[in-house]
């Protein structure tokens, strides 16, 4: 009898034991000491407050292709331009769909491989016509003998390898107009230090009747006088210096001598 009793008893001890294990194992949530192991997990993947204010603050990171096809696209939409370092005139050209030809010829620039930061280009600048180097080979006439021409033309050679400033006119610097100016001066000529009112002054002459000595415009932004042979005297742009080159683009000629 006792030992049924005291089996019982034990048995009893038993279950009650195992009732409130299996109760701490079933009801985790009752207790704020141990959070269950899927509410531990869900937090370990949220992000904490300050990480996701950081992530929502933090400006986007654009490819820089997009932003290479941003500012193409913006340059296509304009007429005129501020160059930057590292332009081309190149790039610019190809954005606005015209040749490179055209486009130095429209804006007065004598070197297209050579463009300036912080100037403007213009996409519609007046528009001058390219020079076909065929065509300048079979239309130029054969050199003139006139000793004012002469005097002219050796003083402009005279000045090749002096420095272009903008607005010189010497004796050591020169821009386009003021060596043209001055050189015509020799034979008491006088002309404007001005491109856009020195294109007004003497006769008329086309492409095909320049002779040397003649004063001739590439752009409306330049001038020289012609030697003959496709080629003219001038002072280029800032960074050059006067020299003998090629005529690269015909915008008008004129003849004072």
């Amino acid at each position: 009898m006792n030992r049924r009793i005291i089996t019982a008893t034990i048995i009893g001890i038993m279950l009650m034991l195992s009732g409130s294990t299996m109760a701490i194992v079933t009801s985790p949530a009752e207790t704020d000491d141990e959070p269950s192991h899927s509410a531990t997990a869900s937090r370990n993947h949220e992000m904490p407050v300050s990480g996701r204010d950081e992530l929502m603050n933090r400006a986007p990171v654009i490819p820089p292709v997009a932003i290479k096809t941003a500012i193409d696209k913006g340059l296509a939409a304009v007429s005129k331009y501020r160059i930057k370092s590292g332009d081309t005139l190149g790039k610019i050209a190809k954005a606005w769909h015209i040749s490179i030809s055209k486009l130095a010829c429209r804006n007065g620039i004598a070197n297209p491989n050579v463009i300036y930061p912080g100037k403007w280009i213009y996409k519609n600048a007046r528009k001058c016509k390219p020079v076909a180097a065929t065509n300048v080979q079979r239309t130029v006439p054969a050199p003139r003998s006139n000793s004012n021409v002469e005097s002219v033309i050796q003083f402009a050679i005279s000045q090749v390898g002096e420095p272009y400033v903008y607005g010189a006119a010497g004796p050591d610097s020169w821009d386009c107009s003021g060596l043209v100016m001055v050189a015509f001066q020799q034979i008491g000529i006088s002309l404007p230090h001005y491109t856009g009112e020195m294109v007004n002054h003497g006769t008329p002459v086309s492409q095909s009747d320049m002779r040397r000595g003649d004063i001739v415009f590439p752009s409306s932004g330049h001038v020289g006088i012609y030697l003959g042979d496709g080629q003219y005297v001038n002072a280029p742009q800032p960074g050059e210096s006067v020299k003998v080159a090629d005529v690269y683009a015909f915008y008008a000629a004129r003849r004072v001598v």
